[in-house]
């Protein structure tokens, strides 16, 4: 007796960019959440930012600019 095939399973994959987040690209999407008003490209935006700031080594609660 055969045995029944299982069905394939789907496999959810995320396609990494090479984009760099410049101020620009950053206003960008915040307009972008803006207007679509849309909880999922708040965090994308935040998870960026986020990731922008680790990169250039810049701490959130100090504005580039005002350190001494």
């Amino acid at each position: 007796m055969a045995s029944p095939k299982k069905p394939a399973k789907a496999k959810a994959t995320m396609k990494q960019l090479p984009i760099r987040l410049t101020p620009a690209n950053w206003q960008k999407m915040q307009l972008a959440k803006l207007q679509t008003n849309s909880a999922s490209m708040q965090a994308i935006s935040l998870e960026a930012y986020d990731l922008w700031l680790k990169k250039n080594k810049l701490d959130p609660l100090d504005p580039q600019g005002e350190a001494e």
